[in-house]
């Protein structure tokens, strides 16, 4: 234990097989942690797997699925060992329920994930678009004369 002026610190060194975790801590004002590689990497192989299975997004390309990481309004991030170099045109399913048909990129990788942003993102609708524009005041049917003989 040391003493720094108005402060005591102290150092302590944690070992589980072959991780060390330091913790410093200084009384009166922060604490400091230092994580060796080995338990930041298993931190952050746990991060991934968590977002994995939390998500129910996929995206489907030449008929095979490949779980989303995180989504956002501009792009996707999936597993970057397994994730294919997109490019061009894939669908976004939440579950079975098909939200998107998109054009990718990719863009970066970053932190274990690739990164895929959007060009375009169109909205998967389950009725036809109308091809005719459909005035505010117009009645929901016609009743005719005949209607009731």
């Amino acid at each position: 234990m040391a003493h720094d002026g108005k402060y005591f610190r102290e150092s302590l060194d944690f070992t589980v097989g072959c991780a060390t975790l330091e913790v410093t801590t200084v009384r009166g004002d922060a604490v400091e942690i230092a994580l060796s590689k080995e338990i930041q990497a298993g931190l952050e192989a746990a991060r991934t797997e968590s977002l994995r299975k939390a998500s129910r997004l996929r995206v489907e390309v030449d008929g095979t699925y490949h779980r989303v990481l995180r989504f956002w309004s501009t792009g996707f991030s999936l597993k970057a060992e397994n994730a294919p170099q997109l490019r061009g045109l894939v669908d976004l399913y939440d579950g079975s329920i098909h939200l998107f048909q998109c054009l990718v990129i990719a863009v970066d990788e970053e932190d274990g994930e690739m990164l895929f942003e959007f060009k375009r993102a169109t909205k998967v609708s389950n009725k036809a678009a109308l091809d005719f524009e459909k005035s505010g005041g117009a009645p929901a049917g016609l009743i005719t004369a005949n209607a009731f003989s």
